[in-house]
């Protein structure tokens, strides 16, 4: 079982045990003053321990946690970083995982370092992803409880994918202990620790909406050369297509993709380059095909922002990354059943084999006049 620290894994696993009525053991993640190497050792000596001690007890269950101490220690090469294994231990490893009396689970927050023979070994592998927005909603709403916060904030912040289960947990108990009973007060201490830690991992710590529209939204301030309307109403009836919306800055391209999520009832997955990007060969690629993925699980309109830094004319490419990127992003979209749009402010300098495959192109230009005496008058009446 893998997935991103905070996602609930291991409590997943424990929950598994009560519900079996199964007694669970756990091998020890402490080795006191030991280095990494006995600590490895150490780990695995206390599995192997446990399976042969439990093995005549029925309803009973192992489980294995932070399971990159067994299968890094002892790697000569990296991938992607991290220390792999190398064939010195697979045999050991193999054994542990083909002739195991006890049922066990291993739980790991990253799967790339472990070699695929051993990989395959394991009956049965689940993914355990950060919950799509509507659950994290859910979650957030049951932790704060107890908390002086407001609906509008919970979905507010449920906007950051990143925001795992565990971390507001967490953040919760920090802020109880401070006893604030003062709504404000309560939301921006919630938000100052979940920030902070999010911060850390190194994930946006964005947690407000800096995109809220501080008037009301009107298609008739666009200036696109498309019928946004008509556009809006055949998305309702089908929500599926590959726009590209394109036009100088501050003309309208995201804000629309945003309307137009809310205008449907769908999530809004939003992906710039500094999501995507990763200085790893291959690692781009992958996170371009997690981005469909994610947005496919949680059946989102997605919007990839700036979308110039990953279509640009292949001819021009001057190492192979950059042309695997186009081919990678091409590949995703004429396979993505979804809604998929693209904004970029460099129309000229986008492949020409992605120009084909998108089902609409719609230029947003600048205001005119008339619309931009409504927009001033539109501002007057909402203040």
């Amino acid at each position: 079982m893998f997935g991103p620290p905070g996602t609930g894994k291991t409590e997943l696993v424990r929950t598994l045990a009560a519900e079996l009525n199964f007694a669970l053991y756990e091998v020890t993640t402490d080795a006191g003053d030991s280095d990494d190497d006995e600590l490895y050792r150490s780990r695995l000596d206390s599995y192997r321990l446990c399976q042969q001690v439990l093995k005549r007890k029925t309803e009973t269950m192992i489980l294995f946690d932070e399971i990159e101490d067994a299968f890094i220690r002892d790697g000569s090469m990296e991938r992607f970083g991290i220390r792999t294994s190398t064939d010195a231990k697979k045999g050991s490893y193999n054994h542990l995982l083909e002739i195991n009396p006890l049922p066990t689970i291993w739980v790991s927050n990253v799967v790339s370092h472990i070699d695929e023979a051993i990989i395959r070994r394991f009956d049965y592998v689940m993914e355990l992803k950060i919950p799509p927005q509507n659950t994290r909603i859910r979650i957030v709403k049951k932790y704060t409880a107890d908390l002086n916060v407001s609906d509008k904030w919970v979905e507010q912040i449920s906007v950051n994918e990143n925001l795992a289960p565990a971390l507001i947990s967490r953040a919760v108990k920090v802020v109880q202990e401070l006893g604030t009973t003062d709504q404000a007060k309560t939301e921006a201490h919630m938000e100052r620790v979940l920030s902070n830690t999010l911060n850390a991992m190194g994930h946006d710590k964005t947690l407000s909406n800096p995109h809220s529209s501080p008037i009301t939204y009107r298609l008739d301030a666009l200036n696109p050369d498309y019928d946004l309307g008509n556009l809006q109403k055949a998305l309702n009836k089908e929500s599926q297509g590959r726009f590209c919306l394109y036009g100088p800055s501050g003309t309208g391209k995201s804000e629309f993709a945003r309307h137009l999520a809310k205008a449907l009832d769908m999530p809004l997955l939003i992906k710039r380059a500094s999501d995507l990007l990763d200085p790893y060969l291959g690692m781009t690629e992958r996170n371009l095909s997690n981005m469909f993925e994610q947005a496919k699980d949680e059946d989102a309109l997605l919007l990839l922002d700036e979308a110039d830094s990953f279509l640009r004319d292949r001819s021009r490419s001057r190492e192979s990354w950059e042309v695997t990127q186009v081919n990678e992003l091409l590949t995703q979209m004429e396979q993505f059943k979804g809604l998929f749009f693209c904004t970029t402010n460099l129309m000229e300098t986008l492949d020409q084999a992605s120009l084909r495959r998108f089902d609409l192109k719609i230029k947003f230009d600048y205001l005119k006049p008339d619309q931009n005496w409504t927009l001033f008058k539109q501002t007057m009446q909402d203040y």
